[in-house]
């Protein structure tokens, strides 16, 4: 990276998270160039409730949170709003600073690591290094979460797998206040629901392939459908004892598991198929462009071959609400730009910063990821092209406007890292 370009994106590090002015950005309008050749752009339809249910999720939380404060004993069985703050002050557990394996030429790439707990462990409940049962797949960092007021706080989703896989998705909330010292809680990821009378939740079933958090909502992918938000300002917390393979209501008490905290889907962005001609959708990874104005969200997707082409779709942001704009007529949201990236297959993650994007590629759990970039050009495309080499199996990227960095996370059993990278 050329030194005015490094000096760009440090001096972004004073922007708050609502900032939608300054030279720094880039208006979409600036792009006439790019929007003309764009693909057709995609719809996506607002849901705010349950399919098969007529209470909507705001209201499924509303009175999960009311009930705790009944003044009726039997009716006090409800939950307690749990922040995160008080989450970060109950970690309990350790990551521990540790370098993945690194090819010796993009080492000097490689920022700060850190590895799951357990990894001196063989078989433990609280082994994240190694165990098979749930694998690490989003991740998005405290900047666009928090516009740098709180400590430095990453978040990780992960998907369940095997005997476990019933348990949905979860969210490890990370704080790196200590970087010699990583600190961490999972969060389950539930979905409100309403079950005869009863006001509960289940667990949310996705593979949360690629998570964005931007003000107070957390955006997650979930693959041929859509989007799906959680707001971090609406986690519960619920029961820990008696029956802990429980998840919701269940005699009195509400359960998650073996969780101590849940966090509620509030809504969900379904997929609008814009017709029958052009190739579904995926959406694989999420991430947040701080570098547009106004600030927007990107949507990548999984293709196979690593020479297939894959698409990367923009919608924009709303600073104050967290929202995407414009709602259309009929709760539809509509997309601002979609590119097609040549060469981009095999992409886990992938964010965009002053128009160019940097892609994390995967090759397997034996061979070294990379990370590619890609620009379009006024005419005639390039393929993506190899920028730097990173660890096996990497999965999504989130890129940290302050510290000019992109952090991953890689997810395989036994080789198990959060890292970040210098652009």
């Amino acid at each position: 990276m050329d030194t005015t370009r490094r000096t760009i994106l440090r001096g972004m590090a004073a922007a708050p998270v609502a900032a939608t002015a300054g030279g720094l950005l880039l208006p979409h309008g600036a792009r006439a160039a790019q929007a003309a050749a764009d693909p057709m752009p995609l719809d996506l339809r607002v849901r705010t409730r349950a399919k098969g249910t007529g209470t909507s999720y705001p209201d499924v939380i509303k009175r999960l949170l009311l009930m705790a404060d009944s003044e009726r004993p039997e009716e006090r069985h409800g939950l307690a709003r749990a922040s995160l703050a008080g989450i970060l002050a109950d970690a309990n557990r350790k990551g521990r600073p540790a370098r993945p394996d690194w090819p010796g030429a993009s080492l000097p790439r490689l920022r700060t690591s850190f590895q799951w707990q357990g990894a001196d462990e063989e078989n433990s409940i609280s082994n994240d290094f190694r165990t098979k049962y749930w694998r690490p797949q989003g991740i998005s960092n405290h900047y666009t979460g928090a516009g740098g007021t709180t400590p430095d706080i990453l978040m990780v989703s992960w998907y369940a797998r095997a005997g476990e896989k019933d348990q949905g998705a979860r969210i490890s909330i990370v704080d790196l206040s200590d970087p010699g010292a990583p600190r961490y809680r999972h969060v389950l990821l539930v979905e409100p629901w309403v079950q005869g009378r009863r006001f509960t939740f289940r667990p949310a079933t996705l593979h949360a392939g690629g998570i964005a958090w931007y003000g107070n909502r957390l955006y997650i992918a979930d693959t041929v459908k859509g989007l799906r938000v959680f707001n971090t300002d609406e986690m519960l917390e619920v029961a820990t004892g008696g029956r802990a393979d429980k998840c919701g209501y269940w005699k009195g008490k509400y359960y998650a598991h073996r969780y101590k905290y849940v966090l509620p889907q509030s809504r969900a962005y379904d997929h609008v198929a814009p017709n029958q001609v052009e190739v579904q959708q995926r959406y694989s990874q999420v991430a947040v462009d701080v570098t547009t104005r106004p600030h927007s969200l990107v949507v990548s997707e999984f293709m196979r071959p690593l020479e297939t082409s894959s698409r990367a779709v923009r919608w924009n942001l709303d600073p104050g609400t967290g929202a995407l704009v414009p709602v259309r007529p009929g709760g539809l949201v509509r997309s601002v730009a979609r590119d097609r990236i040549r060469h981009g297959g095999q992409v886990q993650g992938a964010v965009s910063v002053l128009g160019t994007y940097y892609l994390s590629a995967s090759a397997g759990p034996d061979r070294y990821g990379t990370v590619r970039t890609w620009r379009k050009q006024a005419v005639g495309d390039p393929p993506a092209a190899f920028a730097w080499h990173q660890a096996e199996g990497p999965e999504d990227l989130s890129h940290d406007a302050r510290a000019g960095v992109l952090w991953s996370v890689n997810e395989y059993e036994g080789n198990r890292y959060v890292y970040s990278m210098t652009l």
